[in-house]
């Protein structure tokens, strides 16, 4: 018995090596489901159920492996005598917990892990079709085709004339995509071919929106700042120039591309 839950501990652990190297350098979703992503042939769903799977395997025979081992474990916690505890528990207990509270409150040495994550996933090259709105590959083609102001029948007739096989108005780009064996970001740019529109241009990005600040944004816009600081006042946020639109959307209980459209929105009025 120990021999094989020994084994599914090394297996599991290699695999959650593996799988944990690519969770932390793939690009973020937005990014990842637009474009296709893949690495070794498996796309973002792919590598992550992998990793859930070998997670459970791991945690089961870690389980197994302290049952086992139940008398061991108690004797390195206690140590001999009338030591209560060893210095081995008490270093490790201290090391847990300082990374367990590190990580929730996003403090060193944690962030410097995790800003460097950030850094390697903005890395990978952005899309050269950015799509209409953030998580676009999850539009129906009845709701692009509304987006493209066009008839969901001419997106079929024009889908269908590219050789790509729709099987209903209701598909969502990402099942199309996977359907077809292409990417969300090929068959919005092959549509909008087709359709003479070209590539869609815009000042603000459409992944990572959250990173900018409300100055920034406002820029981009051609609102002055202090007009969009004027709206977020109408409802109820002191919002600060250099605040991101994360920060402000969340305290609106919005997303920042909501957020942006209400001040496209009010911009107008």
């Amino acid at each position: 018995m120990r021999r094989y839950v020994s084994l599914f501990l090394l297996w599991s652990l290699l695999a959650l090596v593996a799988t944990g190297i690519v969770l932390y350098i793939m690009p973020h979703g937005r990014v990842a489901y637009w474009t296709g992503w893949r690495f070794l042939g498996l796309d973002k769903d792919q590598w992550t159920s992998i990793h859930i799977v070998f997670a459970l395997i791991m945690l089961v025979a870690g389980i197994l492996h302290v049952y086992l081992n139940w008398n061991s474990i108690v004797r390195y916690l206690k140590g001999v005598g009338s030591k209560l505890l060893t210095t081995e528990s008490l270093i490790t207990a201290l090391v847990s917990l300082t990374l367990l509270i590190t990580s929730i409150y996003n403090l060193p040495p944690s962030k410097i892990l995790i800003d460097l994550q950030e850094k390697v996933k903005d890395f990978w090259a952005q899309p050269a079709i950015r799509p209409p709105l953030p998580h676009a590959e999850l539009l129906t083609l009845n709701q692009l085709a509304k987006r493209l102001k066009v008839s969901p029948d001419r997106v079929m007739a024009l889908l269908k004339a590219q050789g790509v096989k729709a099987a209903s108005p209701e598909e969502t780009l990402k099942e199309l995509a996977r359907r077809n064996h292409s990417a969300p970001d090929k068959i919005y740019s092959m549509l909008l071919k087709a359709l003479g529109k070209g590539t869609p241009s815009s000042q603000l990005p459409t992944t990572g929106l959250g990173k900018l600040t409300l100055k920034e944004t406002c820029q981009r816009l051609g609102i002055p700042v202090s007009r969009c600081v004027g709206i977020l006042k109408h409802h109820g946020i002191a919002a600060q120039p250099q605040e991101t639109l994360k920060e402000l959307a969340s305290s609106l209980g919005k997303t920042p591309y909501e957020l942006v459209e209400m001040l496209k929105g009010e911009k107008r009025c």
